[in-house]
């Protein structure tokens, strides 16, 4: 690609916001939070920069993952490193605003908010605070320590899609009769790269503004997708492959039905607010019942046009009042009392959700484990924990570990996450791996969790989420000599690189004096799958006094019983080899460990043993 300067560092830094909040929801999260990129930004945004800008820029394999859907099937996603993920964002931001007033009013997922430039005059602020100098151009003192600072709160330009589709069909559902429900056939499968490039190509070449880097932008995101589409060994790239898991696809894939959406809108529906689509999901409402199944006829024929099918198990065609859930309705109102709101959300899980139909209620669970989260209100713990073993949807996964995740601190629950992880027989690598996660937040000591996990650590015959899943729960043990030899042996054929992440984060348990010069030549050298920021991060915690210094206080203010105090465990094992702040680690570990219940065996254990490595200042 040829040489483009259409990219600033402050479009690069705006979009590491997007990014990472992007991130935060992937399928399988990053071991350390990606804290490898936050605390190297400058020097991220000025590599991706100059190779974007010299048309040098390779995005990292995906990684697969089979993702859940149901108790027996799962899909295919894909994990999209953050660095390409920062890329493809910078992209979208140039694109958007010319490839959104595009798409049809009724299409609903990821459009820009019209207040886009005070969100940007908003970041501007934001980035002059936490970066100096001059971000257009990306001279942001990059040999200067830089602290990080919370992008994801204000990352806000992304409407949220699933309210807002729920409102336009119910207020279509209040002025029709009838509508026809109508689900695309493997949507993300089905489209094909070359004709969704085309579609956007034409939209980028109609504009008089701005031509040369919109089209710098299109091709860069559209190279990257066949970059990701091509297999060692093909003798083609396959042109159907988008990958799933990001917000930048489900935005972008909107353009594989163009010429659909244009169908629909001239000879079928009756008006602008008559035809929903939110990705794969259509909704048409009409006055009568005919016109549903004409318009439902008609679909399926501009759908097969444009290379797609409906699921005719899903297809079908409801009068409007029974569009919506009269119990899900009634559930959700009452959430809504200001006085009993938190006893209608416990009333429905411990009575409502078992009772009612699951599938409808469904997103009426979910609101009520989130009111019940704000108001810090356990009382369904054991509900959650059970729907978490049995229901391996990830949907369900993600929704009750992040209620149970909040309350791991004061919970035992290590025992029923140990006998569902030992029980014989099949049970999805995706379920295990959000198992391991949950496990790694228990306080209690347990010799059988530690001995499963090390055991599925080191299978290479293992899915890659499901070991990088039984890693970060072994960071949460004091693991011995042997556990960590039995590690290290892991990193010397490893290739994936989620599991060696993992494998060299844990393996700083050990005080550098004793980490193999092996070991230690991967985390200088180790450049696979946009890791090169990892040992850059290792040294800075290990050796910057003023680095060290913030996180030191921001451990010291984190609570013991709260889940943000075991992600930082790994900064504790850096830390320790920072004879720059000896008596600060000192001074907090001990601190923290003071706080501990004494029930917490793994936990206590786990700090004593990082007190007892620590390594005074010169080096003893």
């Amino acid at each position: 690609m040829a040489s483009s300067s259409w990219l600033t560092g402050e479009d690069i830094l705006a979009a590491c916001a997007y990014a990472l909040r992007d991130a935060a929801s992937h399928f399988v999260s990053d071991v350390i939070g990606h804290a490898d990129i936050k605390y190297n930004l400058p020097q991220v945004a000025r590599r991706i920069k100059i190779e974007i800008d010299n048309g040098v820029y390779t995005p990292a394999p995906l990684l697969q993952v089979d993702v859940p859907s149901n108790v027996n099937t799962a899909t295919c996603g894909a994990l999209v490193s953050l660095l390409d993920l920062i890329v493809v964002y910078a992209a979208i931001m140039k694109l958007t605003p010319v490839l959104g007033p595009k798409l049809p009013a009724g299409v609903l997922p990821y459009r820009w908010r019209e207040a886009r430039e005070k969100i940007e005059q908003a970041a501007d602020v934001e980035l002059q605070k936490v970066v100096p100098g001059d971000v257009t151009t990306c001279d942001v003192g990059w040999d200067t320590p830089w602290e990080p600072h919370d992008f994801e709160s204000w990352a806000v330009g992304w409407l949220p899609e699933w309210p807002w589709y729920f409102k336009r069909a119910k207020d279509a559902a209040a002025k029709y009769d009838y509508c026809a429900k109508a689900e695309i056939t493997s949507f993300f499968k089905s489209i094909r790269v070359t004709a969704l490039h085309d579609h956007v190509r034409k939209i980028v070449e109609g504009q008089s503004n701005g031509g040369e880097e919109l089209t710098d932008a299109q091709e860069l995101l559209f190279r990257m997708y066949k970059d990701w589409a091509w297999k060692p060994g093909a003798e083609a790239t396959d042109d159907s492959f988008l990958p799933q898991g990001n917000r930048i696809s489900k935005f972008i894939a909107n353009f594989a039905l163009a010429e659909f959406d244009r169908a629909m809108e001239k000879g079928v529906v009756e008006g602008p607010d008559s035809y929903i689509r939110y990705v794969d999901d259509i909704l048409i409402f009409t006055k009568e019942e005919d016109q549903a199944r004409r318009a439902l006829l008609e679909c399926e024929k501009a759908l097969r046009e444009s290379g797609f099918d409906l699921t005719s198990g899903t297809t079908q065609l409801v009068p409007t009042a029974e569009l919506f859930d009269a119990d899900a309705e009634r559930w959700l109102g009452s959430f809504e009392d200001p006085v009993a709101g938190a006893d209608n959300a416990r009333e429905f899980v411990e009575t409502g959700f078992a009772a009612g139909d699951a599938g409808k209620l469904e997103p009426v669970y979910f609101k009520a484990l989130d009111v019940l989260e704000d108001q810090e209100d356990d009382s369904v713990f054991d509900q959650a924990l059970q729907s978490f073993l049995e229901n391996p949807n990830r949907e369900f996964l993600a929704r009750n570990f992040r209620y149970l995740r909040r309350f791991a601190g004061d919970r035992y629950f290590t025992g029923a996450l140990v006998i569902k992880l030992a029980r014989a027989g099949f049970m999805f690598p995706f379920h295990r791996y959000y198992l391991y996660r949950l496990a790694a937040y228990g306080r209690e000591y347990s010799p059988a969790l530690r001995e499963l996990a090390l055991q599925d650590a080191v299978d290479s015959c293992k899915e890659w989420y499901w070991r990088v899943g039984a890693l970060s729960c072994l960071n949460s043990f004091e693991l011995t000599a042997g556990d960590l030899e039995t590690i290290k042996d892991l990193t010397e054929d490893e290739t994936n690189p989620a599991v060696m992440r993992a494998a060299l984060v844990t393996l700083w348990q050990r005080p550098v004096f004793e980490l193999s010069d092996a070991v230690k030549d991967m985390m200088c050298y180790y450049n696979v799958g946009h890791c090169e920021y990892l040992p850059e991060y290792f040294f800075r915690v290990t050796n910057e006094r003023k680095l060290a210094l913030k996180l030191l206080e921001e451990i010291r203010e984190a609570d013991v019983h709260s889940p943000a105090f075991i992600d930082r465990l790994h900064q504790l094992d850096l830390l320790k080899n920072n004879g720059a702040v000896r008596d600060e680690f000192v001074d907090v570990l001990d601190q923290k460990i003071a706080a501990c219940d004494l029930s917490w065996m793994r936990l206590v254990t786990r700090l004593e043993r990082i007190r007892e490595c620590r390594v005074s200042y010169n080096g003893i």
